[in-house]
């Protein structure tokens, strides 16, 4: 049951990060079922520029390896966000309060995301 749990989050993981990709390309607003990936891909992309860029250039978007860019880092970090975070409720949490707080979650922001 445990490895049902963890793939499961691994794909939702994959689809909000995929989906973020998208919405980034369409919208200027946010994904907001995915705030999680997106707010650590920022930070990853700013880190990556800050670190492996060249934070002075006028293009440092492009100094930087092509999956820390955004959008494309929001995938990766996505996956491993609600895959660790499925890990952890598998460890510390029961299948059915597992379900009851991705439920909820989901239910919220989306119905937050329909109101915007």
């Amino acid at each position: 049951m445990r490895k049902v749990i963890i793939t499961g989050f691994i794909l939702f993981g994959t689809a909000l990060g995929l989906t973020a990709v998208w919405f980034r390309h369409n919208t200027d607003a946010m994904f907001l079922l995915n705030i999680p990936g997106t707010w650590l891909g920022d930070v990853i992309y700013i880190l990556s520029v800050r670190l492996f860029g060249d934070p002075h250039s006028s293009q440092a978007h492009y100094t930087i390896p092509w999956l820390l860019r955004i959008p494309q880092v929001y995938v990766p970090v996505s996956i491993l966000f609600w895959g660790i975070l499925g890990t952890l409720f598998t460890i510390f949490l029961k299948p059915k309060t597992i379900a009851l707080i991705v439920g909820l979650y989901v239910i919220v922001f989306g119905i937050i995301y329909l109101l915007a």
